[in-house]
């Protein structure tokens, strides 16, 4: 199993409930070599829950597929919408700013109620 921290891992979301692994891998393939691929499942039905992590040897090579894989509907066969790919330093910044954001809302509300 691959660490959850490993520089080469990569989010996939906004996936067809039909996408399977060997989509996924021939999707994703052409950036380089695929160190695993994990489809996450319902566990009553088995049945895709539209999200997946991809992780690659080379965190270069999972760079590039975020870059050039996100927001795409080229691949009919993962989504007919835009899919949702990012590296784990984009959504750990995506959550850093969440915080500030949350942050700043608490002070004008406590600010607000201060008047």
């Amino acid at each position: 199993m691959v660490e959850a921290d490993r520089p080469g891992k990569l989010f996939v979301g906004g996936l067809n409930l039909e996408t399977d692994e060997k989509g996924l891998e021939a999707a994703f393939g052409k950036y380089g070599r695929i160190v695993e691929v994990l489809l996450v499942k319902d566990r009553e039905t088995s049945k895709s829950r539209g999200f997946a992590f991809v992780t690659f040897e080379s965190p270069a090579d999972a760079k590039a597929a975020a870059r050039d894989m996100n927001a795409t509907v080229e691949f009919p066969n993962l989504s007919q919408r835009k899919i949702i790919v990012q590296s784990r330093d984009s959504s750990n910044q995506r959550k850093k700013d969440q915080v500030k954001l949350l942050g700043l809302m608490c002070n004008v509300i406590i600010a607000g109620e201060n008047k």
